[in-house]
């Protein structure tokens, strides 16, 4: 046996045949096969340097996007603390003064970024035109001047205003038949943002709602004004604070898209305020469930608004003071809604745990 090489083929005038010719391209396939291998070889090196590259560039990219934004966040905040600080209004408890006001700066991590432009759209950046049949803030109007400031104003005839009376814990002026918290308005809790519920004010990182939506509530628009002053209220909470929110009748109802504390981001909270617009009253009214369910989380809420506009027996005052007491203790605002009855067991409620009681009657509509 031996093997032709294509250099010898070549140099031989009697293979100078088609047969002959035949024999020299297969001794010179062997060489091309390789020459071709080691070609795309090295092009699919070159195609992964390339690549390196280009992941490398976007990163350098996006790092330099993000430290600019930070750093214009920082200034701007930073403008926004300078004026402010330079701001004096008047205090609300004695009538002159001067209050301080805290600022807090959000800083969201990456993946907390990259989970709010996936939420948020761009056309949500538009303007959007209120809905003629959605209750708004403007609708409801508290009456929480003070006895001495004044007399209720007269309501209106589309909508009543609602007067309310608080009582809360804590000194400065109150507002109707008790005194507490911020001018009445039962201001408290740790660090973070600002809101309120039906005029009671409140500050803290974690908000909880539980708001009764029984078969009573559907009477005199209840539960609309309700759930249009909650949705009012957590769009309210600073993107940096989170909210729990617990309707109940019968038993707990959690909206379908809350898996646990939830920031109050924008795309988020229009989530939360379509779907709580949505809800429809009937049943009892039994909050012993929803108590038991928010003091059972793994990280209990600052600030609980409790509104119900009824009597109930599934749950005592000192059976959530009990539930208060492990751990450290959360302020509950209570407000009675619409009927007066029962709100000696809010009152303990709220003074138990030194919150604000505040009755919110619906006088005016037939």
């Amino acid at each position: 046996m031996f093997r032709l090489h294509s250099g010898d083929l070549a140099g031989n005038p009697a293979l100078a045949t088609p047969y002959g010719q035949k024999m020299i391209d297969q001794a010179r396939q062997p060489q091309q096969n390789a020459e071709f291998r080691a070609a795309i070889a090295k092009l699919q090196a070159t195609v992964r340097r390339m690549e390196a590259q280009r992941a490398y560039h976007i990163t350098r990219r996006n790092r330099r996007l993000l430290i600019i934004g930070c750093s214009l966040s920082l200034l701007c905040h930073l403008a926004l603390m300078a004026y402010f600080s330079m701001v004096h209004r008047a205090g609300p408890g004695s009538g002159g003064g001067s209050v301080a006001a805290s600022f807090h700066l959000a800083i969201l991590n990456e993946q907390d970024l990259t989970e709010e432009l996936e939420l948020t759209g761009f056309d949500e950046l538009a303007a959007e035109p209120a809905e003629p049949d959605q209750p708004s803030a403007t609708a409801l109007e508290l009456d929480v001047s003070s006895p001495a400031i004044g007399a209720a104003s007269a309501a209106p005839t589309a909508m009543p205003t609602l007067g309310a009376t608080g009582q809360g814990a804590g000194g400065g002026a109150g507002v109707g038949d008790g005194g507490g918290g911020l001018g009445g308005l039962g201001l408290g809790g740790g660090g973070g943002g600002n809101t309120s519920f039906f005029g009671i004010g409140a500050k803290g990182s974690r908000f909880a709602y539980i708001v009764d939506i029984s078969g009573s509530m559907g009477e005199n628009l209840k539960l609309r004004i309700a759930i249009g002053e909650l949705c009012r209220s957590i769009e309210e909470i600073p993107d940096y604070s989170q909210f729990y929110i617990l309707l109940f009748s019968y038993d707990a109802v959690k909206p379908p898209m809350q898996k646990g504390w939830t920031k109050a981001r924008r795309s988020v909270v229009k989530q939360f305020t379509t779907w709580l617009r949505q809800v429809e009253p009937g049943g009892g009214t039994q909050p012993r469930s929803s108590f038991m369910h928010v003091f059972s989380l793994e990280s209990r809420p600052e600030i609980i608004f409790f509104l119900t506009d009824g009597q109930f027996q599934d749950i005592s005052a000192e059976e959530i003071a009990a539930l208060n007491s492990r751990g450290k203790k959360v302020i509950i605002n209570t407000i009675q809604f619409g009927d007066p009855n029962g709100q000696e067991v809010l009152r303990k409620i709220a003074q138990d745990s030194g919150g604000v009681y505040r009755f919110v009657p619906t006088g005016g509509i037939q």
